[in-house]
Parts: structure tokens; sequence; C-alpha cells
């Protein structure tokens, strides 16, 4: 009489094994798909302040309804605005875009295009952070845009 009858499928250790291979690969893999989410999130950020910058900028050249544009500057906001200040702005035009908690955006609280010159009212310096990612973007006295 043979007791040691071969049965179909996974001894309990194999099972715990398998488990343990899977649950490990679906952490790494959730880890780096946070990291990629949240290095998209703060190139789209950087690309946002830099666009809207650029897009006054445009409008204050080409004369856009014949008046000064600027871009203003919240922690987790960035709007485009028609007016010489965010204060006394027409508010029909505004283009707002609101980032998520984890952007956070610093310094400088409002840029100002003029016409007929594309200077601003002063120099900027725009911080934009999220957790340990950083950039800086720079608007100088005669409208040159960089990011750092």
């Amino acid at each position: 009489y043979n007791l040691m009858i071969a049965r179909p499928g996974f001894t309990l250790v194999e099972f715990l094994i398998v488990v343990g291979i899977m649950t490990l690969l679906a952490g790494m893999t959730a880890m780096m798909s946070a990291s990629t989410i949240r290095y998209a999130s703060f190139d789209l950020a950087r690309e946002t302040v830099r666009n809207e910058l650029l897009a006054a900028q445009a409008d204050a050249l080409s004369g856009t309804a014949d008046s000064s544009w600027g871009v203003a500057f919240s922690v987790h906001t960035v709007t485009r605005y028609k007016g010489s200040s965010y204060a006394t702005r027409d508010m029909a035009f505004d283009r707002t875009t609101v980032f998520g908690d984890d952007i956070v955006l610093n310094g400088t609280s409002d840029v100002v295009f003029h016409r007929p010159m594309d200077n601003t009212s002063s120099t900027a310096t725009i911080g934009i952070t999220s957790g340990v990612l950083h950039a800086t973007t720079s608007v100088n006295a005669v409208g040159s845009i960089s990011i750092h």
C-alpha cells in the first residue's frame, strides 16, 4: 500500500512563496508609479507657469485687447489676466489653472507685461516645489523668461 500519492496542485509553502513574490512586485510597481506621477505633475506645473508667462507676454506684445497682460501666482494657482495689475484686472479674461496640493508656488505674486514693448513691471522669481523636486522660473526686466 503506497502512502505517498502524488496530488496535483501547490503545497502551502509554494503558494506562500508565490503570493510573497507577487506582493513584492505589486509594491515595487506602486512605488514606481507614484514617483512617475509626481514627476509628471511637477513637469506639468513647470510648463504651465512658463506657458502662461509666455502667453501673457505675447498678448501684451501683440496688443491683444489693447491692454497689458499679467500672470498672478498663489500657493496652488496660476492666473493669466488682462490688465495692469491683478487687483484691477478684467476678470472676464481670466484663465486660471489650479494645481493639486502636491505643487506649491512661491516667490513673486504678480508679473505684468506692458505694451508696446514686452517689458515687465519688475523682475520676478517664481519657485515651483513638489516634495524634493524644485524649479525656479525667472523673468528679468526686459521680459526674458528662464527656468532653472
